[in-house]
């Protein structure tokens, strides 16, 4: 049983660093209807990664989004302004994202298992844009405050208008709907392959132990 869950384990997260990966590569399919803003799926698999095995895994797919972008040229505009800034950026962003909806997940499925899975999906891009505008405030001021300078709002402004745009917004709500559907129709699947949930074994023993220190 150890090695079906492990296997399962395994195969699943590589799908959905495959999923993740292909959103973001072909993410310019996906537009907003007026903006023509491109709209970033991949906060869906990350978050299902976070939701099913918690903040290692959903961190781990999050990490190899984060590398693809890299890698394919995605972030060559920051690259060439600041290089380690923009690895230390687009990593983090991608790996906490992950990292931080599994957390809120774990945190909070005792009390609700829905509300749990909706504000993780939520927290994955929330995440993502938060510290991808610590990154700019840190490693690319020029460039930052070039774009508060053109936009004519204050630093704090521009610095939450990112967080309050019509894609973005929109992102949040795909997110916020369709990870947990997708991490829900995972968990019946393993449920009718009569197979462990390792995040309920480890409840399970923090339970007992608690019960048995009291």
């Amino acid at each position: 049983m150890k090695n079906k869950n492990l296997i399962l384990k395994l195969v699943t997260t590589a799908l959905l660093c495959g999923i993740a990966v292909l959103l973001q590569a072909f993410g310019g399919i996906f537009v907003m209807p007026v903006t023509g803003t491109a709209l970033a799926l991949s906060f869906i698999p990350i978050a299902v990664g976070a939701i099913l095995y918690g903040p290692l895994y959903g961190g781990l797919i999050g990490f190899v989004w984060s590398i693809f972008i890299i890698f394919s040229g995605q972030a060559s505009y920051y690259m060439g302004m600041n290089a380690f800034g923009t690895y230390v950026t687009v990593i983090s962003k991608g790996t906490l994202a992950g990292v931080f909806a599994g957390l809120v997940y774990v945190l909070l499925r005792k009390k609700s298992n829905i509300v749990a899975m909706v504000l993780a999906a939520i927290v994955a891009p929330l995440v993502n844009s938060l510290v991808y505008r610590i990154g700019l405030l840190t490693f690319f001021q020029e460039y930052f405050f070039g774009k508060v300078d053109e936009s004519g709002m204050s630093a704090m402004g521009y610095f939450m208008s990112g967080f309050l745009g019509v894609s973005f917004i929109v992102e949040l709500g795909i997110s916020a709907v369709f990870s947990p559907i997708v991490a829900r129709i995972c968990k019946i699947g393993r449920k009718m392959l009569n197979l462990d949930d390792d995040l309920d074994k480890v409840e399970q023993k923090e339970e007992a132990l608690l019960d048995n220190q009291e």
